[in-house]
């Protein structure tokens, strides 16, 4: 089975969602570190339409920690990463 290249959905300016390959695309990355909390955003861009991507984030948002205080201290961290973007 041969492997496939993944499909680029992606909403225009107008709105209006496309799944259409771009014929030329700017990439950029954008890194943010607050203390241990780190998140990592590909930007990508065309003519037409722009799409940002988280590609990595630490801590991950889903990870709850094991008591209240470690949820606690990960909200803060997040949020002081959220206020640097």
């Amino acid at each position: 089975m041969a492997a496939s290249s993944p499909e680029i959905i992606c909403r225009n300016m107008d709105g209006i969602m496309s799944s259409n390959n771009p014929a030329t695309t700017t990439i950029s990355t954008i890194a943010v570190q607050s203390g241990n909390t780190r998140i990592v955003i590909a930007l990508l861009q065309s003519k037409e339409w722009i799409q940002l991507k988280i590609q990595e984030m630490y801590p991950a948002m889903t990870d709850i920690g094991t008591n209240l205080q470690e949820a606690s201290d990960l909200y803060h961290q997040h949020e002081k990463v959220l206020e640097k973007l």
